[in-house]
């Protein structure tokens, strides 16, 4: 079969499964691509599924700078992303020399444009030049980077744009929930089935299912341990906050940059007022994984919680967790530079460590 005439399927609508979508459809016109998940899009229980997310080129590993890089220029210039892009500046506070080796990276990749936006300056400096986070906790923090040239986007409005896109360009969306992986005698994969017993059969299969993967491998082929995740990706969780404040506060807080502050005390990062209520979002960086013993397949696997609660907006998220992103809270602004701040709902981001 010519790959013009193949048929695709993708399993989760995320941020994989919805540019893998698109992109198929672009690059083979005539080839048959169904996108499922097990919501209609986009699932409010996918990482990519957000109200905002960081974008930045600024790593300290070359390979992830250059796509990096390669993905800024398509959320500035493809009108399917560019709407929700807001290039806001990232401030990165740390303990640890990272930017110092971000802005040789720039230099090893020889990336003159990118470079000419950043800056290495102290903390008192980055102060003064963002005068919102003058009550920041930043007492550990040995200097400051700056690249005016990264920002954030409206997370939740680019994947739906995406996943629009693509369905126009052909893709069929198909709203299920996908248990196994269908596999012929030979062992060639050929399918997935769902919960209500659906077979969806297909040419290429592709699992784009974040921190699902692992149990819907051991579920679909318990006695192959050679396609068996084995920790190569692992499940984990990461809790974020909103928060609401004064109205009067807002003018000042659009001003401010993208915060990432990596320092012990504080590790997470801080985004500006989303446009269409102005509520602010908080991350707490450190993650955790949720472990099962799956006993067909006799392995430990970390798999996200079945409660929806645990995985969308909502109140259920354990207090030690609450504790955590409060205090990234209160270390980004202070106690009283952002007046009328409070916290106003909570989510356990679900994805895959890798």
């Amino acid at each position: 079969m010519e790959a013009a005439s193949q048929i695709y399927l993708i399993v989760g609508a995320g941020i994989f499964g919805a540019s893998a979508a698109l992109h198929l459809k672009r690059s083979q016109p005539s080839a048959q691509v169904l996108l499922v998940d097990k919501t209609p899009y986009p699932c409010p229980s996918g990482a990519s599924h957000d109200l905002n997310k960081i974008v930045r080129a600024d790593y300290d590993s070359i390979f992830y700078m250059k796509l990096g890089l390669e993905a800024l220029e398509h959320w500035k210039a493809d009108p399917i992303f560019n709407p929700y892009y807001h290039e806001s500046g990232m401030l990165i506070i740390d303990d640890t020399g990272w930017g110092r080796q971000a802005v040789e990276n720039y230099r090893i990749l020889g990336a003159g444009a990118a470079a000419n936006n950043v800056e290495i300056m102290s903390v008192e400096d980055a102060t003064t030049r963002f005068p919102i986070f003058k009550h920041a906790e930043w007492s550990t923090a040995q200097e400051a980077y700056f690249n005016s040239n990264s920002g954030w986007v409206e997370a939740d409005r680019a994947m739906k744009s995406v996943i629009d896109n693509a369905i126009a360009l052909g893709v069929e969306y198909i709203e299920a929930t996908v248990q196994t992986i269908l596999f012929a005698e030979s062992g060639s994969c050929i399918g997935a089935q769902t919960v209500d017993g659906r077979q969806i059969t297909a040419d290429k299969v592709l699992l784009c299912t974040g921190p699902y993967t692992a149990k819907i491998l051991a579920d679909s082929a318990p006695m192959k341990p050679e396609i068996q995740i084995n920790y190569r990706m692992v499940a984990v969780g990461a809790v974020s906050c909103t928060a609401t404040y004064d109205p009067e506060e807002r003018d000042s807080l659009e001003t401010a940059p993208v915060l990432i502050n990596t320092t012990y005390l504080t590790y997470g990062d801080a985004l500006p007022p989303l446009p269409s209520d102005g509520r602010l979002k908080f991350n707490f960086q450190k993650s955790f994984t949720n472990t099962v013993f799956h006993e067909a397949s006799n392995q430990i696997i970390s798999i996200p919680p079945d409660a929806v609660t645990q995985s969308t907006w909502s109140d259920d998220v354990p207090e030690i967790l609450k504790q955590d992103c409060g205090r990234v809270v209160t270390n980004t602004y202070g106690d009283q530079q952002v007046k009328g701040l409070r916290v106003e709902s909570y989510r356990i981001c679900w994805y895959v460590d890798v």
